[in-house]
């Protein structure tokens, strides 16, 4: 019987024709995949590098103008020290006899009987006691030395005896200082006694009639500041590994970078340097200003004064998690187009196929093709990183794969036959064998989050737990899939932690500024804790409340304190000026990632039930309870705290006040409150507080 010809038979011809239309689509398939699997890792670096640069632009930003607002409190403390100079009246009654004297001065510091008129015989007698007393203000108040010019130039009192000499830099702060009628502060100077800081002070006239008295001298006080500068730049609460801080100043001689750890103390910066100062320093990827590393940088202006803080985060390390990220998604994406890539060449290969003799040679190839991918599998399987095990239905392992094994640090032969309370303990056994349980009753896959203890180390796990179903469709195992997040973990711990040291930076920043507004804070957050515990606050609102109250007073650094500290009622405008606090206290917090409701509470602490309260007149429950909690806890506090105005309440008092203010205050809140202030604990917070001790009866 004579056999037609495989290849010569039209139907021949049309599956070789469909067999290559399929060859075509499976590589126009693969290759759309290949394109997907490198557009979209490369979609997600790009997103995620845009979050992380955004990310680190807002933290650095945060401390750097953190550290220039601390240099700013620490430059209005010196100003306040020489107060005591400008603001005394002896001083500004001889200045303003002085002032009246036309021309050369130095007659009162070397007197020439012969020049010397009668009625500056005064003033000459005045001089030593104005002399000593100047000596002794600057020793008591650490000033290296300091002088008293005239308006033409002449230092006529100083802690030297005679006239003193002003150098060229001094007669330009003082003309400054005359000019704009404000205090002023030279470029940092290097001299072998360290850096020498000058402050120039304004001291007007004597006349009560004026409005705008005249300035008739300047104070220049010079104190060496290399201890505290070095102080002031030292390593931030805020600052992560990598980070470092400059301060930069400009000077007629060009900019230069403040040292006072090395020897020279102030080192002249590149110009390149410069000249990104003089532009403002945005944030973005440059050379190091002291080093040819390549680093984030970003600098802050300090107000009214030619210095900058910068702050720089080394390129690679502040890029770690970034570049590993990228590893995991190439990996990814690699996997995903060798996948694919084997699945549509089984698939070719199962469609390629002839009816004849090369049928044998198909299956041949076929199943060559099907020991390579269970090659490839196994390869998958044996290296991959996550833990892959199988059980029979009486918990004995029947397989782990080599993860499994190397993190257990057992043999195939030391696990197989086992059971979980051989491998982990009786405890751990206890809590799989009942997931093992619910998935063998009702068949479906769970999911658990557990942490299990290898090689004595915990590791934290996504537990993957699905039924093996046998060909005849009964169930024969439990295959578990474990997913090791410890990374992930330990990842949120460490944001965790970071975030608690910005509320302790910030805190410390609020207590640098206004000692009262700390101490109020503390008592705060001690009170408030116990009254969102008393109200079974989750712990989640717990730490809200312990965190917002913290904070609560930050806004309070930005207004005048002036304001909050009047002895007198304050008119609406000069309200609203102090109201603005929350809005300053948002603009600061909004930025940190707390991911609790911290602002939220802060900006709605002043909120009341009724309505009335601000910034946003919320009601009733549309205040958090932690705001709430904080309102209530908040005015208790202010009225058993003397204020300049008026006495201190007791406690008593204070709660029955808030009591019949139930449409201002939750009462639910206000009675939790009541419970604690009457409990033992209550009554030794207010002794130890407040110096108040309860009645007993």
């Amino acid at each position: 019987m004579a056999v037609t010809p495989l290849f010569d038979t039209p139907a021949t011809s049309v599956r070789w024709m469909s067999h290559r239309r399929t060859l075509w689509l499976a590589l126009a398939i693969i290759t759309l995949i290949s394109l997907g699997s490198i557009i979209g890792p490369l979609w997600s670096i790009k997103e995620k590098e845009s979050q992380f640069e955004n990310s680190l632009n807002k933290r650095l930003t945060l401390v750097a103008s953190s550290q220039a607002k601390v240099i700013e409190t620490w430059l209005d403390g010196l100003i306040q020290q020489g107060d005591r100079i400008v603001k005394s009246d002896l001083f500004r009654l001889y200045a303003t006899e002085v002032d009246q004297i036309e021309g050369d001065i130095s007659h009162l510091i070397k007197p020439n009987r012969a020049s010397t008129q009668s009625d500056q015989a005064g003033l000459m007698a005045q001089l030593p006691e104005l002399q000593s007393l100047f000596i002794e203000f600057t020793r008591y108040a650490n000033f290296h030395s300091g002088r008293l010019v005239h308006r033409n130039g002449q230092a006529y009192v100083s802690t030297d005896h005679g006239i003193s000499h002003i150098s060229t830099e001094q007669q330009q702060l003082s003309r400054q200082v005359i000019a704009t009628r404000t205090p002023q502060f030279s470029a940092l100077q290097a001299t072998p006694a360290g850096l020498i800081l000058d402050m120039a002070l304004p001291l007007f006239a004597l006349e009560a009639a004026s409005p705008q008295p005249e300035v008739v001298a300047v104070v220049i006080l010079s104190k060496i500041v290399t201890d505290k500068v070095n102080q002031l730049l030292a390593a931030s609460q805020l600052a992560e590994n990598g980070e470092r801080v400059y301060l930069i100043q400009k000077t007629t001689t060009g900019s230069a970078v403040v040292t006072p750890w090395s020897p020279n103390l102030i080192a002249p910066l590149q110009q390149d340097s410069a000249n990104e100062i003089d532009q403002g320093l945005a944030f973005k990827k440059r050379t190091s200003i002291r080093s040819s590393n390549t680093v984030y940088s970003v600098a802050s202006a300090l107000n009214g004064l030619p210095w900058w803080i910068v702050q720089e985060a080394d390129y690679n390390t502040a890029r770690q998690a970034l570049n590993h990220h990228a590893r995991i998604a190439w990996g990814i994406s690699a996997l995903l187009i060798i996948v694919f890539a084997v699945t549509f060449s089984a698939i070719w290969f199962q469609q390629v196929g002839l009816k004849n003799r090369q049928i044998a040679q198909h299956f041949k190839t076929l199943a060559t093709q099907i020991d390579n991918q269970r090659q490839l599998l196994n390869s998958v399987n044996d290296n991959i990183g996550d833990f892959i095990s199988l059980k029979d239905l009486r918990g004995i392992y029947q397989y782990v794969n080599p993860a499994m094994m190397e993190a257990l640090g057992r043999t195939m032969e030391e696990i197989l036959t086992h059971d979980d309370h051989a491998v982990f303990g009786f405890d751990t056994a206890k809590r799989l064998e009942h997931w093992d349980q619910h998935v063998i009753a009702t068949g479906q896959e769970v999911n658990i989050q557990e942490t299990l203890y290898f090689k004595s180390q915990p590791l934290h796990l996504i537990i993957s737990k699905v039924p093996l179903t046998e060909s005849d469709g009964s169930l024969g195992g439990i295959i578990s899939v474990m997913t090791n997040i410890t990374e992930l973990i330990e990842g949120q711990k460490r944001h965790e932690k970071a975030i608690l040291r910005t509320v302790k930076a910030l805190a410390s920043a609020v207590e640098l500024n206004d000692q009262y507004l700390a101490g109020h804070s503390r008592r705060l957050r001690l009170l408030g804790c116990e009254v969102i515990k008393q109200l079974g606050g989750s712990s989640q609102q717990q730490t809200t409340v312990e965190i917002a109250a913290n904070l609560s007073q930050i806004g309070k650094m930005f207004v005048n304190k002036e304001l909050l500290s009047a002895q007198r009622p304050l008119n609406n405008e000069e309200r609203l000026e102090i109201e603005q606090h929350v809005e300053h206290a948002a603009r600061i917090l909004q930025p940190i990632a707390f991911e609790l409701p911290i602002p939220d509470t802060i900006y709605q602490m002043n909120e009341r039930i009724d309505g009335s309260g601000y910034p946003q007149g919320l009601e009733g429950d549309d205040i958090i309870l932690p705001a709430r909690v904080l309102s209530v806890v908040n005015s208790f506090c202010a009225m058993v705290e003397p204020r300049a105005y008026r006495t201190k309440k007791n406690s008593a008092e204070a709660l029955t006040e808030l009591e019949e203010m139930n449409h201002y205050y939750d009462s639910q809140v206000v009675a939790a409150l009541r419970e604690i202030v009457e409990s033992p604990l209550g009554e030794k917070f207010l002794q130890t507080n407040y110096d108040e001790k309860l009645p007993v009866d």
